[in-house]
């Protein structure tokens, strides 16, 4: 079927279905991104940059409670052991803070589960029998449990989990703004394309306008005013659909 063959009415149904057809797959695509890969980034950004901060919080945390440990060991003040304890409590609700945030991510939770395991490690080997010497009055036997290989051994593996746990929350938000400063490149591309096809359809509209509506009538209208001024012998063509 060819255009030329077709009604102006039928042209111009076709052209304007053809041109929503074009935007319906346009905005199909925008719109499968947004909810694949925009929405879904986004998603996990908002829950990784608290998350970040937690880990933050939690290494250092972590840091001060071993620092408090060895500063009442060796000086006995109490102000030491509360701030030991403030640490300590803290690095617990930090870590219940961050079970809550990774719900629903069994990965995280899992690496959460490795850092919850080495601290208790380190309280076991370092913290507990340090400080129930020292309630006992033994400071140097404090002071030895609190510098055995094995509690610097603890204490190192508790800061390597909490550093990779926070290693990798970053580089998953990382990632996760990888992927939102993706698709608003990829929106700017589709909104070019978008532009494009509205411009092309404007123009497209133009001319067929022109050729379709304007120049036919441009034909009868000669062909009136030379019927008027000369003897009609000669035949007027169908022009226009």
């Amino acid at each position: 079927m060819e255009l030329k063959s077709l009604s102006l009415r039928r042209r111009l149904l076709f052209v304007l279905t053809a041109s929503t057809g074009l935007l319906v797959i346009i905005a199909l695509v925008i719109g499968v991104q947004y909810l694949v890969s925009y929405n879904g980034a986004r998603n996990l950004q908002a829950k990784l940059s608290p998350a970040a901060e937690l880990s933050d919080n939690l290494l250092l945390a972590q840091s001060s409670a071993s620092g408090d440990l060895s500063d009442y060991v060796l000086t006995g003040r109490e102000r030491a052991l509360v701030s030991y304890e403030t640490s300590i409590a803290e690095a617990h609700s930090l870590i219940r803070a961050l079970e809550a945030t990774f719900d629903g991510d069994p990965p995280l939770l899992g690496q959460l589960a490795g850092v919850r395991a080495a601290q208790e490690v380190w309280l076991n080997d370092d913290a507990t029998p340090t400080l129930d010497a020292m309630d006992e009055g033994r400071t140097s036997a404090a002071a030895r449990a609190t510098n055995k290989p094995k509690a610097w051994r603890s204490y190192d593996s508790m800061i390597a989990a909490t550093v990779d746990l926070r290693d990798e929350v970053g580089d998953q938000r990382n990632a996760a703004r990888a992927t939102v400063s993706a698709f608003v490149t990829q929106l700017g591309v589709w909104l070019f394309v978008l532009a494009a096809v509205v411009a092309l359809l404007v123009a497209y509209s133009s001319v067929s306008l022109d050729q379709w509506v304007i120049k036919p009538l441009r034909s009868i209208r000669r062909y009136l005013h030379r019927s008027v001024r000369v003897p009609h012998t000669h035949p007027v063509e169908t022009v226009g659909p």
